[in-house]
């Protein structure tokens, strides 16, 4: 049986908090191992995770969830980075990768899709900055490409300061985990993300990617339009179609029960690893755990 050791709230110092931590089998970081483990480094606004799997069997060993008052991210990861402990993970590793959220991305079918002009296609749906590198992940569940960007600054950051880190996108690790784990054949179904300044919707029709975007909101409301607005776009009807639900968000109560008003079928996303932890607990680290799964 799988034990658990949860730590709420901790304060490792002055300025990081580390608001939990989860390891498998009830133990602390083995840090004899640490080249064992390949590590997913999360991004959701002023909360950092490091996620932690045996990247020889694939089991999930652990999450760590730091949360930082820096406004600015390249202080928030400076300020993490100068943590010995952290440090010590990420540059022992065996392979860590940064999962962006940015909402400067594009999803190409393969058949359209041209390694040489990644940064041509991206900046033809959205505005590149200057200072930012455009990178780009395969999604095999869906024989397609996302493109997204990433500041410089922030790259220049985790070569000098860890060095092996590789850039992937969020939005991938999601897209993969609903394909692998959760749609079904001749099922319209409905995927809602939350994030700490977003929320990202997905629509599958069976196992055929139908639509995938993030919107910003202020208000539950904001959210439930959006969800519905879109889904009467493709024409997923709320009485045939599953809604998912994931992520941490304060008012996801007010979202559910408007949602059940027209929707029969509305699920929780819940990782099998989580099992044994309360909803609150794995929401916060569900987006973590997915990149985990399926980065």
């Amino acid at each position: 049986m799988t034990q658990l050791l949860l730590v709420i709230g901790k304060k490792k110092n002055n300025i990081i908090r580390t608001q939990f931590t989860y390891y498998k089998n009830g133990s602390s970081f083995d840090y004899k191992a640490a080249s064992l483990y390949s590590v997913a480094i999360h991004e959701d606004g002023d909360l950092l995770s490091l996620g932690y799997i045996n990247s020889k069997t694939g089991d999930i060993y652990g999450v760590e969830q730091f949360q930082l008052d820096h406004k600015k991210p390249l202080n928030r990861w400076n300020t993490l980075f100068s943590d010995n402990e952290v440090k010590l993970k990420l540059t022992n590793g065996s392979k860590n990768t940064y999962y962006s959220t940015t909402s400067k991305f594009t999803i190409v079918p393969s058949l359209f899709f041209d390694p040489s002009k990644t940064k041509e296609i991206l900046s033809g749906v959205v505005s590149i900055d200057k200072g930012e590198s455009v990178f780009s992940n395969f999604i095999p569940e869906i024989d397609s490409h996302i493109i997204f960007s990433i500041r410089e600054d922030l790259k220049s950051l985790f070569q000098s300061k860890i060095g092996h880190t590789k850039f992937s996108h969020h939005w991938a690790s999601l897209i993969s985990t609903y394909h692998l784990y959760y749609v079904s054949e001749d099922i319209k179904s409905v995927f809602v993300q939350y994030h700490q300044n977003k929320f990202s919707l997905c629509l599958y029709a069976g196992k055929k990617l139908i639509q995938f975007n993030t919107f910003d909101f202020k208000t539950p409301e904001d959210i439930i339009y959006y969800i519905y607005y879109t889904m009467e776009q493709f024409g997923f009807t709320p009485k045939e179609s599953v809604i998912h639900l994931g992520g941490n968000y304060a008012d996801h109560n007010a979202v559910t029960t408007t949602l059940q008003r027209y929707t029969e079928k509305i699920f929780h996303l819940k990782p099998n690893c989580c099992n044994t932890l309360s909803t609150e607990k794995s929401d916060a680290i569900i987006n973590t755990i997915f990149d985990l799964q399926c980065g």
